[in-house]
């Protein structure tokens, strides 16, 4: 079993899906909060980055495509050729949208580097 399918499999059990299934908020998101949870967790227990842009080449270059069906991403690759031929992810909507996905359960929104207001 891969550091994803451990990850899904912790986001299921936890119960957190559907704390934040019932605290949606701001505008219908794009990707699953599974995905986004279960790609952080992955990253994390593989001790890689948790930047957007490889949660984004996790979940879409290299994942299987059962993983994406599991995680209802069913869409093409947002990420396309710009993380395949660079290596990071230019493509801005595609890192807009896991950031997006990843503040739907209660509106807590991100906060950026030299940003001093409380998340919340």
């Amino acid at each position: 079993m891969g550091a994803l399918e451990t990850a899904m499999g912790i986001i299921e059990d936890s119960g957190v899906l559907s704390l934040i299934s019932t605290q949606k908020t701001g505008r219908p998101s794009t990707l699953p909060a599974k995905a986004v949870l279960s790609a952080l967790l992955a990253l994390a227990i593989t001790e890689r980055p948790l930047h957007l842009s490889e949660a984004a080449k996790l979940l879409y270059q290299e994942s299987s495509q059962k993983d994406r069906a599991e995680l209802g991403l069913t869409g093409a690759d947002p990420v396309g050729e710009h993380l395949a031929g660079q290596g990071r992810a230019d493509d801005q909507q595609a890192v807009a949208d896991l950031r997006d996905a990843g503040t739907q359960g209660g509106g807590r929104q991100v906060v950026r580097r030299g940003d001093h207001r409380c998340a919340g």
